[in-house]
């Protein structure tokens, strides 16, 4: 019977970080705001609902909360993801999944036009099988996010696990009551305390916990 993995995306796959820092220091820098905002202070939002941390990394330069998250959006939309965000080893270890015949989804709260965008700008689409953002029904941690998800593909949470770096995937996973694998260079804080039922330093660790646990 097919395993499925299931992915986070930014801060499993792609290091979003940076987009984020040059989006807002434009939007920042167009309302008269030239003060950069520190790529750190990006780094622990970059994992959350765009309706949190837009506003928070604007600052003083938010207006409406709702049109400032549709122009990041719509300026995240026509910026290319270039290859070089995603995390080391991440384009080797996902052939390797494949080669084991294990099927990949993504599971993300980014809306999904833009989980589409990246995934084509950085050449990840071609490795999974089913893709869905926060926007398209439920959103994690709801764990309908997560059964979706698997519906796209026909799997079951049985022989499934997910892979992701949050409080939100932990979350998802536990509600899904699956198996969560942490990787711990994502967007994580020590203050949160994450922990997984596995843990991954980087890519290769992931990929092949997934692959013993896929049997």
């Amino acid at each position: 019977m097919t395993f499925d993995a299931v992915f986070d995306m930014d801060g499993t796959l792609v290091d979003s970080a940076g987009q984020c820092e040059a989006i807002i220091d434009a939007m920042r820098a167009d309302r008269g705001l030239d003060r950069p905002v520190p790529i750190a202070l990006c780094r622990q939002y970059a994992g959350i609902k765009g309706e949190v941390m837009v506003p928070a990394l604007l600052g003083e330069a938010a207006r409406d909360p709702v049109a400032d998250v549709a122009e990041f959006r719509d300026r995240y939309a026509a910026m290319k993801t270039t290859p070089d965000a995603l995390y080391p080893g991440v384009i080797d270890g996902l052939e390797r999944l494949r080669d084991a015949n294990i099927r990949l989804t993504i599971c993300s709260a980014k809306p999904h036009r833009l989980v589409e965008r990246v995934t084509e700008d950085t050449g990840l689409a071609r490795f999974f099988a089913g893709m869905l953002g926060g926007d398209r029904g439920a959103c994690k941690p709801d764990p309908a996010h997560y059964d979706a998800t698997l519906a796209l593909v026909g799997g079951t949470r049985a022989r499934s696990l997910l892979v992701g770096d949050s409080v939100s995937d932990h979350r998802l996973a536990a509600n899904a009551s699956v198996t969560f694998l942490f990787v711990t260079y994502g967007y994580s804080r020590p203050e949160e305390e994450l922990s997984g039922d596995i843990e991954a330093g980087d890519f290769a660790t992931a990929v092949a916990a997934i692959k013993r646990l896929a049997g």
